[in-house]
């Protein structure tokens, strides 16, 4: 999409449609490249994909590892690339595993440490690392009450290939009581480009047709199951 100096939507376009589920659209710029590496974990697979600023597609590269990570999230850092994925445990809790290789496009060992860490607060990323004079922050998600609670961001301590610590540095929060904020309930992710700093969540809108809608197609499909049943 491209956005005004208003940040007004001024045009936009599908670019990449696998008609199956994606997300987590990490974007990470490399030797003056620009690649994405979307969540496909019901593939069970990270992938690897190229974006062309000429042309504005999308090709695929290559799959990075057989695992269906959540939330992948890439880092360069003392000349090796690492990957930060949760995967979860019994659908409920998130364990936090990091790979590393010399090579963006891998192989990747898996961290002897892993799971570095488990849990539904700090544990899951919220997008891309963070560097401020030198220090690495890595911002997660905190679903330990509600999904999208809040963000947490955490300030690594150590990170080499046998070892990995982060402690809490701060937590980003949504203030239910601005009026700017009406109805946002949740916050996802948080990136930043230059001056500029993005986040997503989830806002709740009061819209009784679309309530009625629901719920009549919800009494469609309940009267089909009860035809099929008989």
């Amino acid at each position: 999409m491209t956005l005004d100096q208003d940040f007004k939507l001024v045009n936009q376009k599908i670019i990449h449609d696998t008609n199956s589920h994606q997300s987590y659209p990490l974007v990470f710029n490399d030797n003056n490249k620009t690649y994405i590496f979307s969540e496909t974990d019901q593939r069970g697979k990270l992938s690897c994909y190229e974006y062309d600023h000429k042309s504005e597609s999308i090709n695929f590269v290559q799959d990075i590892i057989d695992l269906p990570l959540r939330d992948s999230t890439v880092l360069k850092y003392n000349d090796m690339y690492w990957i930060f994925g949760t995967l979860t445990e019994n659908g409920m809790d998130y364990l936090l595993h990091v790979f590393y290789s010399d090579n963006l496009f891998g192989p990747y060992k898996s961290h002897q440490m892993n799971p570095v860490k488990n849990g539904l607060d700090g544990t899951r990323s919220a997008g891309s690392f963070i560097n401020v004079d030198g220090i690495i922050y890595r911002p997660s998600q905190n679903c330990q009450k509600s999904y999208g609670e809040s963000i947490a961001i955490n300030k690594i301590k150590v990170l080499s290939v046998t070892d990995f610590i982060e402690e809490h540095y701060m937590t980003i929060k949504v203030d239910i009581n601005k009026r700017s904020n009406h109805g946002i309930h949740s916050i996802h992710t948080i990136n930043a480009s230059g001056n500029i700093i993005v986040m997503d969540g989830l806002q709740w809108i009061f819209s009784p047709k679309n309530q009625l809608k629901t719920f009549f197609r919800n009494r469609k499909t309940d009267s089909h199951k009860k035809f099929h049943c008989f």
